[in-house]
């Protein structure tokens, strides 16, 4: 598309040679802005193609050519989008513009701008120096849409720091102890035995469960394979009373290991101090005062 852009271009910049030099299209030219105005409308590049099929629909060109030229000319227009720029403060007051530069391009503050459809970016300039930017696009046929640009807020001027006075130093005789610093906690040593049955407990009653439940999966495998559906009522019992010893040893262990978990929250002390709370007192958590 860039490569035959070139040659566009090139033949738009003849045309308008030969006009501003007063002399009238020759058919050539008259049949190059033809073709030329009608690609360029297609392409979106509306204001380019106004200029062309401007040239083309001159009454010294073909008739045939003039008139197609004179339609899409009035299309072009229709079509060829415009807007306008207002620039406003950052508390909503509208300011005026020193300097205006669409897509790079000056142009004046105070009029309508005629643009090609798609994706522009405005740049204003106060006569404060201010400098705000925007981007927006506009459609095919949108006419006279308001751009408004707002400025930002200036920054806020910085507060200067009150400091306090110091305060002269009271005189002491001796400086007072400090106390040890307490680093971390501990559990308590009377607590101690009783976490490791808990825990013990609970890792004796999860093997069970391993065990017995694995005793009845294989014992329920045997008797499908062997003897199912007319399985003696002893083999059936058993299966059953493995399977009860696991499901029972699995409550025990969680509960025990629940304990001792429990036992290593509530029952610590600081590192460094000898007071502890009994396991046989209520944690702190729990005690009540009327």
């Amino acid at each position: 598309m860039r490569r035959r852009a070139i040659p566009w271009a090139l033949a738009a910049a003849l045309t308008s040679i030969a006009f501003d030099v007063g002399a009238e299209p020759t058919k050539a030219e008259c049949v190059a802005a033809h073709e030329q105005g009608q690609r360029l409308s297609k392409a979106g590049r509306i204001r380019e193609a106004v200029g062309v099929l401007g040239q083309c629909a001159l009454e010294t060109c073909p008739s045939i050519i003039s008139v197609e030229c004179s339609v899409w000319l009035a299309e072009a227009k229709r079509d060829l989008p415009s807007v306008v720029v207002e620039a406003i403060a950052f508390h909503g007051q509208a300011v005026v513009v020193q300097d205006l530069r669409i897509d790079g391009a000056p142009a004046a503050p105070s009029e309508v701008h005629s643009l090609d459809p798609g994706e522009h970016t405005v740049v204003i300039t106060t006569a404060a120096g201010s400098t705000a930017s925007s981007t927006f696009s506009v459609a095919r046929g949108e006419q006279r849409k308001r751009i408004t640009v707002r400025l930002a807020a200036p920054p806020a001027p910085a507060t200067p720091v009150a400091t306090a006075p110091v305060a002269a130093p009271i005189p002491t005789s001796a400086p007072p102890p400090r106390p040890c610093p307490v680093t971390g906690t501990r559990l308590a040593p009377s607590a101690v035995p009783y976490a490791w049955a808990f825990a013990a407990a609970g890792g004796a009653a999860l093997a069970s469960f391993a065990w017995f439940g694995l005793s009845g999966r294989s014992k329920e495998r045997d008797m499908d394979r062997d003897c199912a559906p007319f399985c003696a009522q002893s083999d059936v019992d058993a299966m059953h009373r493995d399977y009860v010893v696991a499901d029972v040893s699995l409550g025990l262990g969680v509960a025990a290991l629940g304990v001792s978990l429990w036992i290593l929250h509530a029952y610590r002390e600081p590192t460094g101090r000898t007071s502890a709370p009994a396991l046989g007192a209520r944690p702190a958590a729990w005690r009540f005062e009327f």
